[in-house]
Parts: structure tokens; sequence; C-alpha cells
């Protein structure tokens, strides 16, 4: 699937400014407002100088894309497309742009224009696939990932995907039959193992931690996986192990504020208020716009009685989420118990 790439951004434009004879310092291009304006400008005096040129808008789209100036981006990759119409980085991006720019439909249609010409392009059908499954045309997105599968078995994205769509026409057992080809095609199909242990786990079958577990080994790294092994001992009531698994992950990423949020969840659960309201904390040092995390960190205080400090929690809390009505009740409820000491 087309993402946008910054590096080819870096290298065309150095390469267009290497042949006007500067010398630009590649850690520069993006680091201030004057170096952007700058590289803007020469890619469109690039534009200007070759305008049969479908690289130099292509360039040019990227940019706009890194800097979700989504319009500008769209009409840059209509150009390339109209100037090369096989080139699929162009269809794809183009694509990609108006998905970005919440226009699923055209989005949609671009992708459906281009396999018109390329229709034995597979990453392109597999991108429409995509689409069609964000927007619930599963009949569509199973149509299309057929065709990719007629042509490539073994193609493990696809099988994902197409358990994927069946799991959200709410078939598991076809779900699952597609997600384990996929894991069978790729063993290191991190998302495949995830997707089988939620699955497994929906059906209350304890097999959902082999497969969380295989996606640890595949990429120990991977918050997602080691999250779901320490809420499946959470769900259990295996709170020791669950916060042992937590604490793995958090030594691994500091910056997870979702890790230190559920941590401060299971700390509420065993009434320890203290380290609860250490945990919510940390993860508002890493998000402070993290709604939930100021709302449990009110109600930590709200369980200590430390009504001020709740309250605090509970207003920023409702500041960030206007429309969420428990907050305001708990600050009803607050300011009632203050007014009575």
């Amino acid at each position: 699937m087309y993402n946008g790439t910054g590096s080819l951004l870096v290298v065309l434009l150095l390469a267009f400014l290497s042949a006007c004879g500067e010398k630009p310092d590649v850690h520069s291009i993006h680091t201030s407002q004057n170096d952007q304006d700058k590289a803007l400008s020469a890619l469109t005096s690039a534009t200007e100088a070759n305008p049969d040129d479908p690289q130099v808008f292509l360039t040019r789209a990227e940019y706009y894309v890194s800097h979700d100036l989504y319009s500008k981006a769209i009409s840059d990759f209509i150009r390339c497309t109209e100037l090369e119409s096989t080139n699929s980085v162009c269809w794809q991006g183009l694509a990609q742009a108006y998905l970005d720019d919440n226009r699923s439909r055209q989005a949609v249609e671009s992708l459906e224009d281009f396999l018109k010409i390329s229709p034995n392009h597979i990453p392109a059908r597999f991108q429409l696939a995509e689409y069609q499954t964000i927007i619930e045309r599963f009949q569509a997105a199973h149509f299309n990932l057929d065709a990719i599968l007629d042509k490539a078995p073994n193609h493990a994205e696809a099988l994902l995907l197409k358990g994927l769509v069946y799991k959200y026409q709410n078939k598991p057992l076809q779900a699952v039959e597609f997600m384990q080809q996929a894991i069978q095609s790729d063993p290191d199909l991190t998302d495949g193992h995830l997707m089988l242990g939620q699955l497994f786990e929906e059906a209350k079958n304890s097999l959902a931690l082999k497969y969380y577990e295989n996606a640890v080994r595949v990429d120990p790294s991977n918050e997602e996986a080691k999250m779901a092994i320490a809420n499946y001992h959470w769900m259990r009531n295996n709170y020791e192990q669950a916060l042992g698994v937590y604490e793995q992950l958090l030594e691994q990423h500091k910056d997870f504020a979702k890790g230190y949020f559920n941590q401060g969840l299971i700390f509420l659960e065993l009434d320890s208020f203290t380290r609860a309201t250490t945990a919510f904390n940390e993860a508002l040092v890493h998000d402070n716009n993290f709604v939930l995390a100021h709302y449990y960190l009110g109600e930590a205080h709200y369980l200590s009685e430390n009504w001020q400090k709740a309250k605090e929690s509970f207003e920023r809390a409702s500041q960030l989420a206007p429309s969420d009505e428990r907050a305001k009740e708990k600050l009803r409820d607050i300011e009632q118990r203050m007014a009575n000491n």
C-alpha cells in the first residue's frame, strides 16, 4: 500500500538542486519553516522548468502530503497521472491523498480507474480492497482479494485481509481459516497472530494466549502484542502476571502512554490508589491530551478523598471531552461534597 515517501522527496529534491549547482545540507531540508519554503520553491521551479515531467509533480505531491496539504497534493498527483497514465505510484498516491482528505469515494474510484489500465497490478488491487474494507463494501473487497489470490495464492496479506473481512461480516470460522492460511504463508506476519489471538479470545478459547505469544516471538518489541498478553491475564484476574508483562513492556517502550494507563486501571481494581495515581500521571507525561487518563486520575484522587485534585482532573477531562457527561457528574458530586465539609 502506498503510504508516501519522504525519502524519495529528499533524494529527488537533492538531485534537482544539484543539477542547478546548489549544495544543500540533507539535514536542513525540513528543519524550519524557512527551509520548507525554500524546498517548496525549488519543487515549484522544477515543475515550471519541466512541465511535461511526471516525476517533478509526483515529488511536489509527496511534499504536500508530508505537510498535510492534501488538496494541493491531489492536484499534482492528478497531473502526474495525466502525464504518465501507467505510473502506479502516482495513482496510489492520489488514492491515499483522497483518503487522507476524507474523500473515500474518490479514493476508491481513482484506484478503479488505474486498474482499468493495469488490471494485473496487485499492490493497487490490494490497496483498493483495503479501502473497500474501510468503507464496509465487503463483497467488493472479497472480489478484489479473490482476484489477487487467483494470481498469487500465497499472498499472506491478502489472505489476512480476507480473514479480517469475514470477521467484520461476523463469520468467525471463515475468518480463522483465512488468517491461519496467512500465517502459514508467512509465519512472521505479526498482525496475523494478533488477529487470531483476538478471535480466539472472543470465543473464550485459551488458544488466544498462544497466538499472542507467537506474535511476541515474531516481533519482541511489538507493543500491541505484549499488551494483548497483559490484558489476557488481566481479564482473568491474574493481576500479578498482567502487571509483570506491563513492566516488561514499559521497560522497552518508556513513552507508551496506553501502557501506563492500563497499569493504572489495574491498580484501581486492586484499590492501590497511590500507585494508580502514579501510573495515570506517567501516562499524561507522555500524552497530556489523554482524556481517559485525566478522568481515571480523577477517580483515583476521588477514591482517596482528595477532592481538590480530583476536581482538577475531572475539569481537564471535561475540557477535552465536553460531551462526556461522566466527568460533569463527578464534578457536581465533588462540589456538593466540598460544600458540605
